[in-house]
């Protein structure tokens, strides 16, 4: 395993960690989302299927399982963004 493998692997573990407690309430006030930027979570979305691919090709496997799972977070958040957006 390279260090920029390693590397990365160790820091797509801690964002991992960190995204708990964001979807916690995230799902608890999901009709109420008026405060998150629709924009900030389709950006987010992109960015964790470019790093998935990345993992890939370098071979950072938890990386690529972790980035797996921050895609269906930040799609369903943007999901319950677009469901409950206040017309």
């Amino acid at each position: 395993m390279s260090v920029a493998s390693l590397l990365m692997n160790i820091s797509t573990f801690l964002f991992f960690i960190a995204s708990f407690p964001q979807l916690r309430r995230t799902y608890k006030n999901r009709k109420n989302l008026k405060d998150l930027s629709l924009a900030n979570f389709f950006i987010s979305w992109v960015a964790c299927l470019i790093m998935g691919v990345v993992g890939y090709l370098i071979g950072a496997w938890i990386t690529v399982g972790i980035e797996f799972w921050h895609v269906i977070y930040n799609g369903a958040t943007l999901y319950w963004l677009l469901k409950y957006r206040k017309k």
